[in-house]
């Protein structure tokens, strides 16, 4: 892929992020169903359908959560994208039915309060 095309690809998946309720249908145009993450969502099987079941279960827990593209680097060489976000939302609930409030950390498993992350993800 040329650049413009990673760069698409990385464009759509973030839309996908922040579609509530999120779909296989959409993230299957960039995503194959036969993928397997080398490291995956935290509590979800590194797979596709663990992907959907993360994104889900994401946005019943921050059901107002927003992922805002930042900065993207594209690797035409690697056929990659880095791509660093702003992740605002609510907390609602807990997102990963294998966490306990011990593993989400201190003030997470408190509801209506406003959480902002910057991760980086490679895509």
């Amino acid at each position: 892929m040329n650049r413009a095309q990673l760069l698409d690809v990385a464009t759509r998946y973030v839309a996908w992020l922040n579609k509530n309720p999120s779909d296989a249908g959409t993230v299957a145009t960039i995503m194959a169903r036969n993928i397997t993450h080398i490291v995956p969502y935290p509590g979800a099987t590194p797979t596709f359908e663990g992907s959907v079941e993360f994104m889900k279960s994401l946005h019943t827990a921050f059901p107002d959560v927003r992922f805002t593209i930042l900065n993207r680097c594209a690797d035409e060489v690697e056929s990659s994208v880095t791509v660093q976000l702003s992740v605002v939302g609510t907390h609602e609930g807990y997102a990963f039915r294998l966490m306990s409030p011990i593993m989400v950390g201190p003030g997470l498993a408190l509801k209506g309060r406003g959480r902002r992350l910057t991760p980086s993800v490679l895509l």
